[in-house]
């Protein structure tokens, strides 16, 4: 997980000792999913993160936990067109995540 100079997590903007992310959807190829609300590691909170790790709470965009609710891989790595992450107020066009993953990963 990164964060940039003002505190917030480079995948979705939260502030990084948020409890959980803001944005409980996610659009993938084109339809509107609920987020990851159940993978969790044993520490009080996220390893990678910081989210308090409880049931409902949600990974910030980035962190390895998260699942894809569309392919059940994991969501950094996944090869799914995540488009935008949404909540009731504003949604965000995510891109390059995957591009960026792979460049990380595999260069």
């Amino acid at each position: 997980m990164v964060y940039l100079k003002n505190n917030e997590t480079e995948g979705c903007g939260c502030n990084w000792n948020e409890d959980s992310c803001i944005f409980p959807r996610i659009k993938i190829d084109g339809k509107v999913y609920l987020r990851d609300t159940k993978n969790y590691d044993a520490n009080e909170r996220c390893h990678d993160c910081q989210i308090i790790n409880k049931k409902g709470n949600i990974h910030h965009l980035k962190c390895d936990m998260e699942e894809c609710p569309r392919c059940k891989r994991q969501l950094i790595s996944c090869k799914c067109d995540l488009e935008e992450l949404i909540n009731d107020e504003k949604s965000m066009k995510i891109k390059y995540l995957q591009d960026e993953m792979e460049d990380f990963y595999f260069a």
